[in-house]
């Protein structure tokens, strides 16, 4: 999830990282290539390494299908245009759409021909993923402030069994996840975590290497991504004072299987008890970690500042890097899902956005605030899902016994993180409250829990696809508040693909206009058959999204190509296509959704995209589905809801009332581009 700052521009994330995302430099990584992350480990522990037999594969249980992955198919230029224009034309008048033809056609020419065998080119020298390169500068050259614009946020649901001591549910709760999560990283350290899997395909576990023990460094123009995955510290947040805790031995694997001893978790429970108890009493302390909501190359500046000053701060921010993760211990009790929501989304205190951090209040309200540079939103699910089913003993990480943690790691008490903060950096904490504050003020967050069905009705008494469904009644929700249709973005999973990250589901096509128009006049068998044509062609996007055989990465390729060739070629112009005002249109997301959730996630939400836009996360359950609508200034989330609510209730008593039309997919098929060869 990515949103938008002040700054006005074309108000499309995609656009505004367009601009970012060009030319060559011979100080940083190229923009084709990857970069590399792992700065303090073995290649072989990032990724996986070539096989060479059944008996080595045996042993690498996480990325024993790697290498049998397919690459993410480069779709058929035409394809890509005939794509676009057809997700486009409900957006814009037929003279906007005459014009925009007249760009598709001349870009089936030479200019766009050259730019994607250009793409094919580069798709034979890279070794994963030739979007791979281009999706990372867009993320590490990104300016603007990450809470918020960037990191979504998930909730835990409580734990099965109620707390031994009620008095500490805080640091019962911190104690377990902190021990699980340990647990789960030594499983992806050893290769030994079971490869995800949809139906009987093996999905990319690249992602898992960079989960846990990485960090978003900020630099002057492109920030860098930084993992140690042989961390065996977390650092503990509290009231701003920040403390180094040791879990993992420093010994090694003593044990007989090689896995290293951990503290259990009581012991993890008394340091983090101790800490709570020393950071209460102490005096208040410079918020270093407010730096990190500040503008990056503002925060590079400042970084530098700080580590330049005094080693005490150089080695404080190093632990920082190479800690596990982050954990918050939140002085609060709320268990409001509105001020939840906007805690675990954009606090301004007690905080680290430049990693993962993992959210516990004092009533052991827990979860997690995620960088998203790294990994999606599936990668993080299912570690907390992991992490959930361990902590409660419903379902444990499968390690074998390790042996007794050492005297010296017993005998380690939580280091407290020491600064010498300059004046100038001083300067630049108040201002960053400031700016922060700002940007809060203006993130409108609106929860809403839906119990009135979930998506097992939805399949088998609405006959239909639970996501599609629910797409729909965003798309009549907002038809009914501001009586048209938007640019609307949900998010892909591609991780069938070697290094597979997202492509975009466009909502809007031209089923689910005619719905929207329709819906309040038409009657009964009339109103289902736009229901199910609309659903129909949303399951038909989506699946095509799935298979590699979307439009939208594909054209954001070619316009970075482009703009590199520009920065090479004085006299080269950026080609009419992406300089059309109706592809600002179609990439402005100003509808932009995202459906993250299981059983163990409680409410998850983001920052709409575009200042005058709305954000939807959503969690779909068997009997109910929970939502977190996000908006800025211009728009309500609010009253979004309250059409959300109505559009929900209204579909539901069509699809009540009248059976699945016969094959709607036949009529649906004629206005569906055809699928890529």
């Amino acid at each position: 999830m990515v949103s938008r700052s002040a700054q006005p521009l074309s108000e499309s994330f995609y656009l505004q990282q367009s601009r970012a995302t060009c030319g060559f430099s011979v100080a940083r990584p190229s923009l084709f290539q990857p970069i590399q992350r792992n700065l303090y480990c073995t290649a072989s522990a990032a990724a996986p390494p070539p096989s060479t037999s059944s008996a080595a594969k045996a042993k690498n249980i996480t990325f024993q299908y790697q290498d049998e992955l397919p690459r993410l198919p480069i779709p058929e230029l035409n394809d890509t245009l005939s794509k676009y224009r057809h997700y486009l034309a409900p957006l814009i008048s037929t003279r906007e759409l005459q014009i925009t033809d007249s760009y598709i056609e001349a870009f089936k020419g030479q200019a766009g021909k050259k730019l994607h065998k250009s793409l094919e080119e580069l798709n034979e020298t890279v070794s994963t993923s030739w979007i791979e390169g281009f999706w990372d500068t867009m993320y590490l050259e990104l300016r603007m402030p990450i809470p918020i614009n960037v990191n979504p946020y998930f909730t835990l649901i409580d734990p099965v069994q109620p707390y031994n001591d009620p008095a500490k549910a805080q640091t019962e709760r911190a104690s377990a996840l902190v021990l699980s999560a340990f647990r789960y990283q030594q499983l992806i350290r050893r290769k030994q975590l079971e490869p995800d899997m949809d139906g009987k395909k093996p999905l990319c576990m690249y992602q898992y290497s960079r989960l846990l023990g990485t960090s978003r460094i900020p630099r002057w123009a492109r920030d860098e991504l930084q993992t140690y995955l042989h961390a065996r510290h977390i650092i503990v947040l509290r009231n701003n004072r920040m403390f180094r805790v040791d879990i993992m031995d420093e010994t090694g694997g003593a044990g007989k299987h090689g896995y290293e001893a951990l503290l259990n978790r009581e012991q993890i429970q008394a340091r983090l008890d101790k800490i709570i108890e020393e950071a209460d009493k102490l005096e208040s302390y410079p918020d270093i970690g407010i730096l990190t909501t500040e503008d990056r190359t503002k925060w590079a500046e400042l970084n530098g500042l700080l580590t330049s000053t005094d080693p005490a701060n150089e080695k404080s921010i190093n632990a920082i890097n190479t800690a596990l993760f982050i954990l918050c211990l939140d002085d609060t009790n709320t268990t409001d899902p509105v001020e939840t929501g906007k805690i675990m989304l954009h606090s301004n205190s007690n905080r680290w956005y430049d990693k993962l951090q993992l959210i516990v209040f004092q009533n052991g309200l827990a979860g997690v605030n995620m960088e998203h540079s790294p990994y999606d939103g599936h990668t993080v699910i299912s570690f907390m899902h992991s992490v959930y089913e361990d902590s409660n003993n419903i379902k444990n990480i499968p390690l074998p016994e390790s042996a007794a943690p050492s005297d010296a790691l017993l005998n380690k008490a939580p280091q407290v993180l020491e600064w010498a903060v300059p004046a100038a950096v001083e300067k630049g904490i108040e201002q960053a409250h400031a700016n922060f504050k700002s940007l809060v003020d203006s993130t409108e967050l609106v929860p809403l829990q839906f119990t009135e069905y979930g998506k097992e009705q939805i399949k088998r008494q609405f006959k239909a696809s639970p996501d599609a469904f629910v797409q729909m009644a965003y798309q009549l929700a907002y038809y009914r508040q501001y009586g048209k249709a938007v640019s609307t973005y949900e998010s892909c999973m591609v991780k069938q693909f070697l290094h597979g990250r997202t492509e975009t589901i466009r909502s809007v096509t031209p089923e689910s206009v005619e719905l929207c128009r329709k819906f309040d006049v038409a009657k009964g068998e009339e109103t289902r058959r736009l229901i199910d044509a609309a659903v129909a062609a949303h399951v038909a996007t989506s699946g095509q999204c799935k298979n590699g055989k979307g439009q939208d990465r594909h054209l954001f390729a070619l316009l970075q190509l482009a703009k590199q060739r520009q920065q090479r070629e004085s006299n080269y112009l950026i080609p009419e296509l992406f300089q059309d005002p109706s592809y600002s249109k179609y990439m402005s997301n100003i509808l932009s959704t995202s459906n993250c959730g299981g059983d163990t996630i409680g409410l998850f939400g983001f920052g709409a995209v575009h200042s005058k836009g709305l954000g939807v996360g959503y969690v779909l359950k068997d009997n109910e589905m929970v939502f977190t609508v996000s908006s800025f200034s211009a728009p309500s989330a609010q009253e979004f809801r309250q059409h959300l609510i109505q559009s929900l209730r209204d579909l539901a008593e069509v699809a009540k009332a009248n059976p699945p039309a016969p094959a709607p997919a036949a009529a649906a098929a004629t206005s569906t581009p055809p699928a890529s060869s």
